[in-house]
């Protein structure tokens, strides 16, 4: 599933489908995933196995992962949170 466009505000549960945001959006709300690649902006809380932070892409809120990468450039605030809890 794609966000493209410039904004969206909810609450998105997809936990089939990998979940990309592109960097025209701006997403106000919490998202349920199986994984996510983030590019655009997001505001709210991230559940998810794998989440990709991409150059340019801005994330305030918490993120709870098995699995990140967090490319250089990628901005925000945010609180990773994995199931070992590190």
């Amino acid at each position: 599933m794609v966000l493209s466009g410039t904004r969206f505000e909810g609450v998105l549960v997809s936990p089939e489908k990998n979940i990309v945001i592109e960097s025209s959006t701006t997403f106000n709300g919490d998202i349920k995933s199986n994984s996510i690649d983030i590019r655009g902006k997001v505001n709210g809380n991230i559940h998810s196995s794998k989440v990709v932070l991409r150059y340019g892409c801005e994330v305030n809120g918490e993120i709870n992962t098995d699995s990140f990468i967090i490319e250089e450039g990628a901005l925000g605030t945010f609180k990773i949170v994995t199931k070992s809890g590190a």
